[in-house]
C-alpha cells in the first residue's frame, strides 16, 4: 500500500455505509500525508480519500516508507505526531456521540469552523459553507436532522445564511449550545 504526500489542493476523508451514508473522517489540506495506517497494519485502507480541489499528490510505497521511518528521526516523529492527532479525533468523535445529541454536535462542528469576518473583524463567520450533507457527515447526523437545525438557528437569529457565507450573529450562543453538551 502507498502512502501520499498532499503537495496542494484539499482531499477528504471519509467512510460509507453499505447504505450509502457518510461520515466524515478528516480534511487534510496541502503539506500533509494519508495513507499511513495500511501500511502500518498491513491491512486494507479504512476510508476513502476525495479531492476537493485540484490535487498535487506523491506517492511512495509501503516499503520505502518503512525504511524512512526505521532509518530517520524526523519522518518518525512526524508519523507518531499524526498518529497521535488521529487517535485524539477519533477519542473526541466518540465522545461527542456519546455526550452530545444531534443539535449540539452540528453547533459544535459550525464552532469549530467560525473565523473572523474580514470585512468587519467584530463579526464572525463559517465561508464556505459545507453543503448539508458535508454537515451531517461531519456531526454524525442526517442531512434532515442538519436542516432542521440551521432552520431552528436562523430563527433564533444566532446564524444567517447568504450564498456561501454563514454568518454567526451570536456566537457565544452557538458555543454554549455545543458546550452544554460536553459538560455532561
Amino acid at each position: 500500500m502507498p502512502k501520499s504526500d498532499l503537495f496542494s489542493g484539499q482531499v477528504q476523508v471519509l467512510r460509507s455505509s453499505r447504505s450509502g451514508r457518510d461520515v466524515h473522517y478528516d480534511s487534510i489540506k496541502s503539506g500533509n500525508f494519508f495513507g499511513e495506517l495500511s501500511i502500518l497494519d498491513d491491512m486494507p485502507r479504512s476510508a476513502t480519500v476525495i479531492a476537493r480541489s485540484e490535487c498535487a499528490v506523491g506517492k511512495i510505497t509501503g516499503r520505502q516508507f518503512l525504511d524512512l521511518v526505521a532509518t530517520h528521526e524526523k519522518p518518525a516523529l512526524v508519523l507518531l505526531r499524526r498518529l497521535a492527532v488521529i487517535i485524539r479525533d477519533a477519542n473526541e468523535r466518540i465522545a461527542n456521540l456519546s455526550l452530545m445529541n444531534a443539535e449540539q454536535r452540528l453547533c459544535n462542528e459550525l464552532a469549530g469552523h467560525v473565523e473572523a469576518d474580514p470585512g468587519n473583524l467584530q463579526r464572525y463567520r463559517v465561508y464556505p459553507v459545507p453543503t448539508q450533507l458535508e454537515l451531517a457527515a461531519r456531526a454524525g447526523v442526517t442531512r434532515q436532522t442538519v436542516a432542521r437545525v440551521l432552520s431552528k438557528l436562523n430563527q433564533e437569529n444566532i446564524i444567517e445564511r447568504r450564498g456561501r457565507v454563514l454568518h454567526i450573529h451570536d456566537r457565544k450562543k452557538l458555543q454554549d449550545i455545543a458546550l452544554a453538551g460536553k459538560q455532561t
